[in-house]
């Protein structure tokens, strides 16, 4: 993967492998942001209804923010949704043969981040993941699916760090 900034906008280029799992990203990305939240795993709810705390006395002291998250988070689904799709366009330049590459203004790198973001918590979320599995060697790890999903975790990690050493950050 490259980065390159020149003025205002961002250029990622990817080789193929690199592209395949993020494409596989926004894909999963696309599905989740376009479907009904009540059908999603009572993690991803809660996620989405920005849920601060577990503590019930904690929650009632919260609950204006706690509805003020909820209403901002159902709104950054559907404005995501639409960019992801721009992204995932057959026309786009991250759908060519072999390599992709990926064209972001400074805003638009600012809601990759937040989209691919999304992504590394929802996973981390439906795998149950702390700090402590995150820290583990992915050798050490016997469960396929859970290995996939740290190692897109820190994929999408890496693009993140890349993203950021090439975007101004107030």
């Amino acid at each position: 993967m490259r980065c390159e900034r020149s003025n205002n906008w961002l250029t990622l280029e990817f080789e193929e492998r690199e592209k395949e799992l993020l494409l596989y990203s926004l894909e999963e990305l696309e599905g989740h942001y376009s479907t009904d939240e009540s059908t999603l795993s009572t993690k991803s709810q809660a996620y989405w209804k920005g849920k601060l705390t577990h503590s019930k006395d904690i929650e009632k002291e919260l609950s204006e923010e706690s509805v003020d998250l909820s209403e901002t988070r159902r709104l950054w689904k559907s404005e995501r949704l639409i960019l992801v799709r721009k992204w995932l366009a057959e026309e786009g330049t991250l759908k060519t043969q072999g390599g992709g590459i990926l064209v972001l203004d400074q805003g638009e790198a600012e809601q990759f981040l937040a989209v691919i973001n999304d992504r590394r918590l929802l996973l981390a979320l439906e795998h149950n993941l702390d700090e402590e599995m995150m820290s583990r060697h992915l050798s050490k790890i016997n469960d396929s699916e859970l290995q996939q999903a740290l190692w897109e975790i820190h994929f999408l990690a890496i693009i993140q760090h890349y993203i950021l050493e090439g975007i101004d950050v107030p």
